[in-house]
């Protein structure tokens, strides 16, 4: 993990450094706190992000603080968004989409097929 939030530093650092968007992806509930508080310390809030693959499972509270911090940010929704494993989590998901319209603002549709293909 120490290896992995280097690699993350020097990335970001690389970024910041470009000016080249830094594209996101965090598997596992319990890391997106920790993603969103690395690059919050690291990061200007105007730098464009795409935080990739967020989908029912993804940490929806960080995602909403990472959409208000970080203005010039979007977030990808996937195939993977279609395959409904718990129905619960799923209308859970939806309903935060409905009750946050600012999140349309900072939507994109990605395929990222062949791996999250729709159902």
């Amino acid at each position: 993990m120490i290896d992995q939030k280097l690699a993350l530093e020097r990335q970001v650092i690389i970024a910041c450094q470009t000016g080249l968007p830094l594209i996101l992806h965090c598997r596992g509930f319990s890391l997106y706190r920790s993603l969103f508080d690395s690059i919050s310390s690291l990061l200007p809030k105007t730098h464009p992000i795409q935080w990739h693959c967020i989908k029912s499972d993804s940490d929806l509270t960080v995602i909403d603080n990472f959409i208000s911090s970080f203005p010039n940010s979007v977030i990808s929704l996937n195939g993977a968004t279609t395959l409904v494993k718990d129905i619960d989590q799923d209308k859970t998901f939806k309903k935060w989409i409905r009750n946050h319209p600012h999140v349309l603002n900072h939507l994109v549709l990605e395929t990222d097929c062949p791996w999250l293909c729709p159902q």
